[in-house]
């Protein structure tokens, strides 16, 4: 059985909002330093964006799409497509772990979830999580299923 990881549309709007958020107030600054002819507003805003622009594309190259084949998975990096096959017997370990909630003094707001975290032998590790993939429930059981194949 296969499938491909779907991104929730949530987790792309997150990942570029900074961004975008941060381009439109250099932008801004931009403007008031031409308008005033002051360099150093310039000069700030410029470097405020390309501060923000290489912590977003060291962001976005860690982010990844899934596509559970029959004998592996196949990580996908968005933007480069170089798939690397990672076979399900060079999986050490599949580990559970409690991402906390959140609360306030009214009490809980988010229970939490749970997120999956891939242990390899090279003690890689990779993170398939409900934050990210929409269809985290069908990735972590097609994943189990097809790896039971494989020790049966």
């Amino acid at each position: 059985m296969e499938l491909t990881s779907e991104f929730r549309t949530l987790f792309i709007l997150r990942k570029i909002s900074g961004f975008i958020f941060l381009l439109v107030i250099c932008c801004l600054l931009m403007n008031i330093g031409f308008v005033r002819n002051e360099w150093v507003i310039i000069v700030i805003s410029l470097i405020i964006l390309a501060i923000s622009y290489i912590i977003l594309k060291n962001d976005i190259r860690k982010i990844y799409k899934i596509k559970v084949v029959k004998n592996g998975i196949l990580k996908i990096p968005i933007f480069n497509n170089k798939e690397e096959l990672i076979l399900f017997s060079d999986i050490k370990e599949v580990r559970l772990e409690k991402v906390e909630g959140m609360s306030s003094d009214a009490g809980e707001i988010t229970l939490g979830y749970y997120e999956s975290i891939l242990i390899l032998k090279t003690n890689e590790k990779i993170l398939i999580s409900p934050d990210t993939f929409e269809n985290y429930k069908e990735i972590m059981k097609t994943i189990k299923l097809n790896r039971n194949d494989e020790y049966n």
